[in-house]
């Protein structure tokens, strides 16, 4: 099968954003007005595939200094399990000229260790380098997790800005990433800007 990635048109936006609430906890994702904010950014882009029953998957990513960041991967749960998510992201990657980064949960669930080696299976490597992410929406807990990222030789310095980076430009919070495990947390994200 052709997993083809485009752009969102702006029509597509409300079934994507249902695509989000479906496959996402609140404290995962933005408000409908804050995600198609960002929608004007230059570094921030929705792409997703598509067939004539509408939205199938979406990969939402940043374009930072040097690498790119897969904030959201998301495919329909009625079309799970055939390999559509494995083709997208393989799509993905075979488009893009710079090292992709993405996040997953460091609890050590079960759910968890399988995103990881579904990530493996792509050629993902899984890093050191975690951080709490703030709750985006609600009154949810910080989210432990890790960083995973392709080529496999990316380099420690670049994991370190790229965690300063995608606290900075995707959730703006200008202090340093608070740690797992940091008792102290004391970033405030200014939700009022996009």
């Amino acid at each position: 099968m052709n997993h083809v990635l485009r752009p969102l048109q702006e029509h597509e936006f409300p079934a994507v954003y249902e695509l989000m609430q479906q496959s996402f906890p609140l404290a995962e994702y933005r408000s409908f007005a804050d995600t198609q904010a960002l929608l004007s950014r230059g570094d921030y882009e929705l792409l997703v595939h598509a067939d004539a029953d509408g939205i199938i998957g979406l990969i939402a990513h940043w374009k930072l200094d040097g690498f790119l960041f897969v904030e959201h991967f998301a495919v329909n749960a009625q079309r799970r399990g055939n390999g559509i998510g494995g083709g997208m992201m393989q799509t993905y990657l075979s488009q893009s000229t710079l090292p992709v980064i993405l996040e997953v949960e460091a609890t050590g669930s079960e759910i968890a260790q399988r995103r990881i080696g579904f990530y493996q299976r792509l050629g993902f490597m899984l890093s050191d380098v975690g951080y709490l992410q703030p709750c985006l929406q609600g009154n949810g807990a910080d989210i432990p997790l890790l960083l995973m990222y392709t080529p496999k030789d990316v380099s420690a310095k670049l994991l370190q800005q790229a965690q300063q980076q995608i606290f900075q430009t995707v959730y703006r919070i200008s202090s340093a990433a608070p740690q797992i495990g940091d008792p102290a947390r004391s970033y405030q994200a200014d939700r009022s800007k996009t």
